[in-house]
């Protein structure tokens, strides 16, 4: 079974000038399935609630950084990655 899906074909160009041209093409199926600008999965994972605590806080200046607790989250995170690096 062949499938068309996300085929593309490039056909290059001489013409009477001399000069080439690239040219890519998609299927009708490719074309059909295109991605949206705003995938739907997304707009339903937003917790609203969690936006609007975060926008108030914002706004009254009250949020505070715990930089120790990020300095922790990097060194675990840097320690985390030399333990998969493959030698």
């Amino acid at each position: 079974m062949k499938s068309t899906r996300g085929t593309k074909s490039s056909v290059r160009d001489s013409g009477a000038s001399g000069k080439s041209s690239d040219r890519v093409t998609l299927s009708e199926t490719s074309r059909n399935q295109a991605p949206s600008k705003t995938p739907k999965s997304v707009a339903g994972e937003i917790r609203h609630d969690l936006v609007n605590k975060f926008r108030e806080i914002l706004r009254e200046g009250t949020y505070s950084i715990k930089a120790d607790e990020i300095a922790d989250k990097i060194v675990q995170k840097i320690r985390d990655n030399k333990n998969h690096l493959a030698l």
